[in-house]
């Protein structure tokens, strides 16, 4: 009877004190780890959960079986089964695996560069009709180049997905041809941007579909035309240089012919390539009066111009006479008429 009691209350001391030291070191019992992505801690981007509950490493866990999961936005999910008993629990480094998608790009026709760049990959490809990569997840600049035409474009690639991203410009080819081999041409698109300056005959493969300032240049003249590039189509364009001959004779011969200032020859003068229209000009011989005419040229014809050229004595002659007959010295003006002649 007298030992009974001392039992039980004995039992119960054995039970206070073991849940007072249960409590005691389930108060120091913690749970560690380090999220790690290729050798470098993502602790401040992971995100953990302990039983489907937000936890951080190192915080205090109850004695048993818990789940473990580690999420990170550019890695496969970490999951794992783990018995916490008393006191530390250290899990050390969790390795997480990069998560991957595919990125699927298409060039029609074949771009001549196509550059995938992203944070931690990026490849340039060359004369490509695209291709088909597995690449970490994450956002990439997709930028593909034409010779006349370019693109930039932004995808984002998620973890076992498939990313399309096509470049289908509408392309034609610009066939230019002249009348005459030495000219040269200067292309702009609808902005005013100068595609090409070179010499004619050209072909421009490549051409966005639109329309284009073209201007051809031979020497001084110059033609100004707009030019409608279709898709997939050769379109030709031919500029046309067109002139008018003329043949300017004197008498006598040897006269100096200037027209806008420039000096074009001495007559006899064969002029092959003249602008359509109202040629003017002047001759000009020593000791003989200047002339200026203006001669209509037709295209495709040989249009002939000729004068006499009047001394210049005979003009100085003819006048004494004519102001001589007006004041009636009738003697001096039949001397200088005779001079004249």
């Amino acid at each position: 009877r007298v030992l009974r009691p001392l039992s039980w209350w004995l039992l119960l001391v054995l039970l206070m004190f073991a849940y007072r030291t249960h409590q005691r070191l389930t108060a120091k019992t913690r749970l560690s780890f380090e999220p790690m992505l290729a050798g470098k801690t993502t602790a401040y981007e992971s995100e953990a959960t302990i039983d489907g509950k937000p936890a951080r490493s190192g915080q205090q866990i109850s004695i048993g079986w818990h789940t473990l999961t580690v999420t990170h936005p550019k890695t496969k999910s970490f999951s794992t089964n783990l018995f916490v008993w008393y006191g530390e629990n250290g899990l050390g480094q969790i390795s997480l695996e990069r998560a991957t998608g595919t990125l699927a790009v298409k060039a029609t026709p074949a771009a001549h560069t196509l550059t995938i760049r992203g944070p931690e990959f990026s490849v340039t490809l060359t004369n490509t009709f695209g291709s088909t990569l597995a690449v970490p997840t994450d956002q990439y600049v997709i930028e593909v180049i034409y010779k006349y035409w370019h693109r930039r474009e932004e995808v984002m690639v998620l973890a076992g997905q498939t990313t399309p991203q096509s470049f289908t410009p509408k392309l034609g080819m610009l066939r230019i041809e002249a009348s005459h081999a030495d000219a040269t041409y200067e292309l702009r698109d609808d902005r005013g941007t100068r595609l090409e300056f070179a010499s004619l005959p050209a072909t421009l493969p490549e051409l966005p579909a639109g329309n284009y300032q073209l201007t051809a240049r031979r020497k001084r003249d110059r033609r100004e035309m707009s030019v409608m590039v279709n898709a997939n189509l050769t379109n030709l364009t031919r500029v046309e240089f067109i002139y008018g001959a003329a043949v300017i004779e004197s008498e006598p011969p040897g006269a100096v012919v200037t027209s806008g200032g420039n000096e074009l020859g001495v007559t006899p003068l064969t002029l092959p390539e003249l602008q359509p229209g109202n040629f003017e000009f002047t001759a000009r011989l020593n000791d003989y009066e200047d002339i200026t005419r203006s001669l209509t040229v037709t295209a495709n014809q040989t249009n002939s111009f000729r004068t006499n050229l009047v001394s210049r004595f005979y003009t100085r002659a003819i006048e004494r006479a004519k102001q001589f007959y007006a004041d009636k010295n009738f003697d001096r003006a039949a001397e200088a008429a005779t001079e004249a002649l």
